[in-house]
């Protein structure tokens, strides 16, 4: 009898994990988007005016399907940066921008609110890693002499995303889980609007 009962586990455990796997699919392809991104700097002193300015990202996204849950790691070359003003002496306004070129890879764990066969809506959100290519913030010398932008970052995403049969939309916000210039207390933070198209 317990070898009866423990040949019914083992079996009903096999046919729940076919029954998942045969749900699981994956879409793959290229996404290209818009950014609206700034960089906050504190300096109440400074009188410090952070503003939003716009970029770009390129790059792809491979979403694993399980259900009504998916997981999305992506690579993305991403436009970042902010444009800024302050006083560096006193009666003395600098006008600048800080423009910064990165790899980021976010991983996403989403839902589907609606999955239907030509149209679904998603929202996501997780942990993202990126590495610093290039960057352009001389200006910010004005305000520390020491200041630098760290090269590796961490920071997480969260958004909204809409699928019309193979084209992808999505909405995201990007923030920070560090000072991305720590002796400034420089914070970034991020909107992204982008299109993909599912090839698989």
């Amino acid at each position: 009898m317990k070898t009866i009962r423990s040949f019914s586990v083992v079996l009903g455990l096999l046919l729940i994990s076919t029954s998942a796997f045969s749900q699981v699919s994956a879409n793959f392809g290229p996404k290209l988007g818009i950014t609206y991104s700034r960089l906050s700097f504190s300096g109440a002193d400074r009188k410090i005016n952070n503003r939003y300015a716009t970029g770009f990202q390129g790059g792809a996204f491979l979403r694993i399907n399980a259900g009504r849950f998916y997981l999305q790691p992506e690579a993305l070359f991403n436009e970042k940066g902010s444009k800024i003003s302050f006083d560096a002496t006193p009666g003395n306004r600098i006008d600048g921008k800080v423009k910064l070129q990165s790899l980021d890879i976010p991983l996403l764990l989403g839902v589907k609110l609606i999955d239907g066969e030509l149209i679904n809506l998603r929202i996501m959100a997780g942990p993202m890693y990126s590495r610093q290519l290039k960057d352009e913030s001389a200006v910010l010398e004005n305000l520390s002499p020491n200041s630098r932008i760290k090269r590796d970052q961490y920071g997480y995403q969260a958004g909204l995303g809409i699928d019309l049969a193979n084209l992808t939309l999505e909405a995201r916000y990007e923030g920070g889980l560090e000072k991305i210039v720590p002796e400034l207390d420089g914070r970034p933070g991020s909107f992204a609007f982008s299109v993909g198209f599912k090839l698989l």
